[in-house]
Formats: structure tokens, sequence, C-alpha cells
């Protein structure tokens, strides 16, 4: 056993692209072990960071102190990086052939800027997950905010409800949004990390040609699909039928970031 970093390539995402499903898609290889949104505060499983410092009483007692937005966002939260040091390094057995992803979306990049830097700092592939169609994006986001449903398995009848938005809301999302993305690239840029980007559009549109293209990159031969995620799509109809403001928003968004 030798202490390493236990990821080799990670699915980064806006959120609402897709990067759940492709995430347990591709999971179903027996050469890739798919964890989980590990950053997520709300996160269950066993491969999270939420559970990771819960595993000694040391780590629990920094998490505790640390692991909280006034001071997980701080760059230069010392406590915080030393426990995310340790999560990534966990001991795993080097004769694997598998390759270990997980996923993180931006809202969870920035509030553990440290991440990224380490990341960047032990050469972990990175696959792109964006929306060509970014008002979608934006709109689809800010549904899941209101209705707290991000990812579904059957079609609800929920799902069709109407919602307002308001020019706030779009402001501030979009705010966010360009900022962590601005950040995310120049980082990447900068340290010359292997990057390979792709979007919602893509993937769904040719499934198997975008993962066998993330497989090569990753450094795992072209192979077949045999099972894919069972999720389905939260918002199957355009956001003209489910934004109630739909014009008044489309018009505000065209005209501020089009």
């Amino acid at each position: 056993m030798k202490t390493r970093c236990k990821y080799d390539f990670v699915i980064v995402s806006p959120g609402r692209t897709g990067s759940s499903h492709l995430l347990e898609s591709i999971g179903y290889y027996d050469d890739i072990i798919a964890e989980s949104e590990v950053f997520n505060k709300g996160n269950p499983y066993d491969d999270s960071f939420n559970l990771f410092l819960k595993s000694k009483f040391k780590y629990k007692l920094l998490g505790f102190i640390f692991n909280r937005n006034i001071f997980s966002r701080n760059r230069f939260n010392f406590p915080l990086q030393y426990l995310i040091r340790k999560f990534f390094k966990k001991e795993i057995p080097l004769s694997t052939s598998k390759k270990r992803v997980f996923k993180i979306v931006f809202e969870q990049l920035e509030a553990y800027p440290y991440v990224l830097s380490y990341l960047l700092k032990q050469s972990v592939k990175f696959i792109y997950l964006d929306r060509i169609n970014k008002f979608e994006l934006m709109a689809s986001m800010l549904k899941a905010k209101q209705d707290r449903i991000f990812q579904t398995f059957e079609n609800q009848e929920q799902n069709r409800k109407q919602f307002f938005l308001c020019k706030e809301e779009v402001e501030n999302y979009m705010k966010e949004f360009l900022s962590v993305e601005s950040h995310f690239k120049s980082s990447i840029g900068t340290h010359n990390a292997d990057i390979f980007e792709t979007n919602y559009e893509a993937l769904f549109g040719n499934y198997q040609e975008v993962v066998n293209q993330i497989r090569v990159f990753v450094g795992l031969k072209e192979k077949p699909l045999t099972k894919v995620s069972a999720s389905k799509k939260v918002n199957p109809n355009p956001p003209s039928k489910w934004i109630k403001n739909f014009d008044e928003i489309e018009k505000f968004y065209l005209e501020n970031y089009q």
C-alpha cells in the first residue's frame, strides 16, 4: 500500500449539465470506480468528505470548527487544507488498474477553493461538462433550488409546475457562475492541466461517443456501455413552459448576458 492522491480524474460541472447521469453511467464499467459528489455537505455516503471528517476525533473537531462557509471559502484556511489533503491521500493499492473519479460542481469549488489547487498540483485530469445553452442552464438551476429536485428517476407531475423568476436571482446566479468559471479556466490554463471539455448537448446527442472520448482521455480503451443511469430529465419541457414570466426573463437575459 502507498499513500497518493486517490483520484485519477474529476468531473467538473456548473450543475444541471447531466454530470450525475454521466458519473453513474461510467461507474458501471468494471475499470472505473465512480464515487459521488464528495464535497456536497449533505452527502451521506461513505466516500464523502463529510463522513471522512467523522472518522477520527481530531478530524471531527477541526471539521466542526472550520468546515463552515464563513471559514471554508478562505483560501488561507490551513486546518481545512490539512483535512482536504488527508482526505485525498487515502491509502489505496497501487496494483489496481481501475481509474477513480468523483464529481464537483461550481458551488463546491467556491466553497472549497483549496480543492482545485490541490488537484492541479497532483496532475489529476479534468472532465469539464458544460452546457451550450446558458439560459436553460441558469433557469434549470434556479428552478432546482426552488423545488429542491436535482435528480429524478420518474416523470413527476410536480416537474410541470410553473415558477416565477426575478431579475435579481438571474443576476446573482450569473455573477457567481461567471466568476467561478473564469477562475476555474484561468487556473487550468496557468497550470497547463489536462482537460477534456464537452457539453450537455454533445453528451446526450451521442452518449457512447462522448463516453469513449472520455475513456481514451483518462487512459482507458474504448468500450461499449452495457448500462446507463436510469435518471430522467427533471425538466422535459422548455423553460417557456414552466417559467411564469418567461418573456420578461428571457429579454433581460439576452440584453445582459448574450
